[in-house]
């Protein structure tokens, strides 16, 4: 996810604290209108029929199994405010891995952990631009 996703991320998590603050809802209520208004701003993040339109799915789905009660969705709001704070890849295949996709993550802010003896970690580690996002 990079940071455009997770800003997106956390705005829904704010849309979900203003419907929890609402008074004239009862706690079964506020429950079901966060679980719908989340499960629109994933979709609506994505474009359909995309590989990321299947993932955004995949996540609704867990996001349903998971969130059981308002209190859930407290967490989750919690998490997503104040724990989610980087992305970190590890990467065990990294003959896909090109160096603008490196520089493309790496200026959101993930970080990719690859193995010693890699290839790319070794080019990368030895290039000005590319060595901060590298760790092994």
């Amino acid at each position: 996810m990079g940071k455009a996703k997770e800003i997106e991320l956390l705005s829904a998590a704010s849309l979900l604290e203003n419907i929890m603050a609402q008074t004239g809802m009862t706690e079964e209520e506020k429950f079901l209108v966060c679980k719908n208004t989340l499960a629109n701003e994933i979709k609506g993040m994505v474009g359909q029929g995309t590989k990321n339109a299947g993932l955004a799915l995949n996540l609704i789905d867990a996001l349903n199994k998971e969130l059981r009660t308002l209190e859930d969705v407290i967490i989750f709001c919690i998490t997503m405010k104040y724990v989610v704070a980087e992305l970190w890849h590890i990467i065990t295949y990294d003959k896909d891995l090109s160096d603008d996709k490196i520089v493309r993550l790496g200026e959101q802010g993930q970080i990719f952990y690859l193995m010693d003896n890699s290839e790319i970690y070794q080019k990368c580690v030895k290039h000005v631009g590319m060595k901060n996002m590298m760790f092994n």
